[in-house]
């Protein structure tokens, strides 16, 4: 009787088996279908490059509502920071960077906050301010506050607002005794605020200070140098400089200081760094620094060159055309001993940036969102291993075809950190992988190296950088597009496409007592 029980027992467990594995089969050839039918008209032209690709267009939806499903996607990270903007505010407090304000169209002005603790990853402090909308207003840091000054939207404006955290502004004054105007400087100097030129209808070339933001006291009404706006200055050597602009009249190079803000010296009348308005500068290294801006030559012709001074009379060029595209209408800020360059408008007509790049020497420049955002593709594989999720290898269309064998993680699904950019195992999309026995693997997959390339390798890994061969190839035979599950303690491959044929197939193995004796068994 027991032996009657026992093979009874058996013969369930195996006849549930199959099922299982029946079912899983076939939900995996419905996912394999469209991708397979796709590469047998590429191997038939014994080509990949064939593939009929669309083009990538970015989709952001935070609420799918199909039929009879409330489910919610929100997204979570991709190559957008904050919204692509110009005429915005950039300082950097309480040890991050910040983004305030700008448009991000001729006629979108907006009041949203943003703050990044190392450029890639930004969070939205609040998405409308107290301060109504705005552009090309000026932002300092006094008296452990942030201040907005100024700006351009729905009107010229001349109120001056102040926040601890960027969330809650309040407002120091709706008028001050300056005029109302844009385009205009402001630095922090002998312990004042200070605001210096613009336009309001008209060019200027006064200068007012402030302690508090509410009571303002004009030094001059008519600086030494030219009205203008789109000017920079900043605080360098003891001393308060302006740098170019527009006067109505045309573009400066000019560089002026001053001790007082009554008094103003002119350094130089021509800089050897081309007249322009829209730039940025920043004072990093001891030394004074100009980025980008633009300027008009039959045409508005872009900038993205960048100078540095000793003195503000001798301008030494860094870099002719750093990486970063031409613009103006940028920030610039020095934070982490690096300067920053952020958003701006570039040299393609109201195209309006969000990248963020930085640079130790002025030389060198970096895109920070890029080198720290997952790079696009698909065929890959993702799981979740040591509380972090993974993404490894995969395959993109860019203008040519490129198989990856990268591997990236991340603990949120914001900030994804590179592992490394090239393991040991070779480059291949459709692969299958599954966390088992406390590692991570990678089995299979398909490559194009002058013809098709079918795989059947096993490779696993504890830390996603380094990467041990279980086996070479494998007792079942190569494929992609297949399945992998982890069942009964063992790991499973399940169908998938090779040489021609759909298959049908289930193999399983079992790790007895090493890995390298990995043994795989047909069911």
């Amino acid at each position: 009787m027991n032996l009657i029980k026992s093979n009874l027992l058996r013969y369930i467990s195996n006849s549930m088996c199959k099922i299982i594995l029946t079912l899983l089969f076939s939900l995996s050839l419905l996912n394999t279908y469209s991708q397979i039918a796709k590469d047998m008209n590429n191997e038939n032209n014994i080509a990949l490059n064939t593939i009929n690709t669309t083009q990538n267009k970015d989709y952001i939806s935070n609420s799918i509502n199909q039929e009879n499903t409330n489910m919610s996607w929100y997204y979570a990270s991709g190559n957008l920071p904050f919204p692509a903007r110009y005429g915005h505010t950039s300082v950097v407090y309480d040890n991050k960077m910040w983004v305030i304000g700008g448009s991000s169209s001729s006629s979108t002005y907006r009041n949203d906050v943003w703050n990044s603790p190392d450029g890639a990853v930004w969070i939205q402090a609040t998405t409308s301010a107290s301060f109504p909308e705005r552009r090309l207003h000026t932002s300092v840091i006094y008296d452990n506050k942030m201040w907005v000054i100024g700006g351009s939207g729905g009107g010229i404006k001349n109120d001056v607002w102040y926040s601890t955290d960027g969330v809650n502004w309040t407002q120091a004054t709706a008028s001050t005794a300056f005029t109302p105007r844009y385009g205009h400087t402001s630095v922090v100097y002998d312990n004042k605020m200070w605001v210096i030129g613009g336009y309001n209808g008209s060019y200027r070339n006064d200068v007012w200070y402030s302690t508090d933001g509410v009571n303002w006291t004009q030094t001059t009404a008519s600086a030494a140098f030219s009205t203008r706006q789109g000017h920079t200055s900043v605080v360098y050597d003891n001393k308060m400089w302006v740098f170019g602009g527009y006067n109505g009249y045309g573009y400066r190079n000019d560089v002026w200081y001053s001790t007082d803000g009554v008094v103003w010296t002119q350094a130089t009348e021509s800089a050897d760094f081309i007249a322009r308005a829209g730039h940025t500068s920043v004072v990093y290294d001891n030394k004074m620094w100009v980025i980008g801006g633009y300027y008009f030559s039959s045409g508005y012709i872009y900038l993205n060159d960048v100078w540095y001074s000793l003195d503000g009379v001798i301008w030494i060029q860094a870099t002719a055309s750093p990486t970063f595209s031409s613009r103006y209408s940028h920030t610039s800020v020095v934070y982490n001993d690096k300067m920053w360059v952020i958003g701006g408008e570039d040299n393609s007509y109201y195209r309006y940036r969000n990248d963020v790049w930085c640079s130790s020497d002025g030389v060198v420049w970096t895109d920070n969102i890029k080198s720290a955002t997952l790079t696009g593709r698909n065929n890959h594989t993702s799981l979740v291993y040591n509380n972090k999720m993974w993404v490894i290898a995969g395959y993109k269309y860019d203008n040519d075809n490129i198989y990856m064998n990268d591997v990236w993680y991340s603990s949120d699904g914001i900030v994804w950190t590179q592992a490394i950019a090239s393991t040991a195992f070779s480059a291949r999309r459709s692969h299958t992988s599954v966390v088992y026995d406390n590692k991570m693997w990678v089995i299979g997959g398909y490559t194009y190296s002058g013809g098709p390339v079918y795989m059947n390798d096993v490779w696993y890994s504890t830390d996603g950088v380094n990467w041990i061969q279980a086996t070479a190839f494998d007792t079942f035979p190569a494929r992609y597009s297949h399945t992998s599950v982890v069942y009964d303690n063992k790991m499973w491959v399940i169908g998938g496409y090779s040489k021609g044929f759909y298959r049908n197939d289930a193999w399983y193995s079992i790790i007895p007592t090493s890995v390298i004796d990995n043994i795989w068994s047909s069911y």
